[in-house]
């Protein structure tokens, strides 16, 4: 079902905290929320005027987004109102995942990887191994997580991001999307018009043909 917006500007993210109440972002610092799964959206302030690339919540209270020169934003009440916090970073920001309200991580370009475990208060650059755009990332638990990328560049931590290590490549192309289902089983898919899956944790993947030629943006449950 398509749903009339509220305003015409690009949408980049969109997180749902419970099953009626979710946020969307985009576009010179657009927030825009539901209360009644989608039917109709209300416009948020928002402290900043940067593009907004993604938006996750950890509970039903604590959200967090990310965008363009280092943007990271924070919300205690549901996105009813959102306040800018310090990454220590420039780079445009285009993912990030929350294990729970406090501890989470960000990527972007030039293989930034950012995590936080103080709820956004302080954050820490990990060594990715790569100067790549990083696109998507999703933590299973507070130790495996993972991350897709430009390139068909996809990384593997079992250790909270302490390590990172490249899995082997199988698209050449730019992955803008990942999502892992359960422990062994993941999706990743980008610019190309195929998508990659694998069984066993990212140590093999399969290539499947895509339906479109306009590539994948987002993959979600």
């Amino acid at each position: 079902e398509v749903f009339s917006p509220v305003v015409y500007q690009f949408l980049y993210g969109v997180s749902f905290r419970t099953a009626t109440s979710g946020t969307a972002v985009g576009e010179g610092g657009l927030i825009i929320s539901t209360a009644d799964q989608g039917e109709t959206w209300t416009q948020v302030n928002s402290p900043v005027s940067a593009g907004l690339w993604c938006v996750k919540y950890a509970d039903a209270a604590t959200g967090y987004a990310c965008g363009e020169g280092g943007t990271i934003l924070k919300t205690l009440d549901g996105g009813s109102s959102w306040s800018a916090l310090n990454p220590g970073t420039g780079v445009i920001l285009f993912s990030l995942w929350f294990v729970n309200a406090q501890k989470g991580w960000a990527v972007g370009d030039n293989g930034t990887i950012l995590k936080t475990a103080g709820g956004g208060t302080t954050w820490i650059p990990q060594t990715s191994g790569t100067t790549k755009m990083l696109r998507a990332v999703q933590f299973l638990d507070d130790q495996t997580g993972y991350i897709a990328g430009y390139s068909g560049t996809v990384l593997k931590t079992i250790d909270g991001g302490s390590t990172w290590t490249e899995l082997p490549k199988y698209l050449g192309s730019n992955l803008f999307s990942l999502y892992f289902i359960n422990a062994t089983t993941g999706y990743a898919g980008g610019s190309g018009e195929n998508f990659i899956r694998t069984g066993d944790g990212g140590q093999t993947w399969i290539v499947h043909p895509g339906t479109t030629d306009g590539g994948c943006w987002t993959m979600m449950s």
